[in-house]
């Protein structure tokens, strides 16, 4: 072969070596753009993802304060029965004393009535004598 047809035969491999590294990068950012698409859905899943686990914290903050309330209200119901429970106490204590006061109030009252029989009992005596 002459070495013009050398030459045109290397021109040519270097043409298609060219056309070839032109259509491997285009592959190439084909396949970069696909990627990138499906980062970009992940990505996007991804956020979604992130939001619904936001809710659902924003959720539990939200049960968690309604437990907490709760909590408040049953300590204030606590509170109550604590305060009636006193008031019960203080209701018994008065009554023990009223009890007692009572007894004494009786023994004296059946001390009098003792007393006042001895002397009706005396007189109906000195009657008949």
């Amino acid at each position: 072969m002459g070495s013009k047809e050398i030459e045109d035969s290397l021109e040519r491999l270097d043409k298609l070596t060219q056309e070839e590294a032109r259509m491997a990068s285009v592959e190439q950012l084909k396949m970069a753009h696909n990627v990138d698409e499906k980062v970009m859905g992940v990505d996007d899943r991804v956020r979604g993802v992130e939001r619904q686990v936001e809710d659902v914290h924003g959720d539990v903050r939200d049960v968690g304060n309604k437990v907490q309330h709760v909590e408040d209200r049953v300590q204030d119901v606590g509170n109550k029965i604590q305060h009636v429970e006193d008031k019960v106490e203080d209701f018994r204590e008065d009554l023990s004393s009223v009890e007692r006061r009572a007894r004494k109030n009786a023994r004296n009252i059946e001390k009098d009535i003792s007393s006042e029989a001895r002397r009706v009992e005396r007189r109906i005596r000195n009657l008949f004598r």
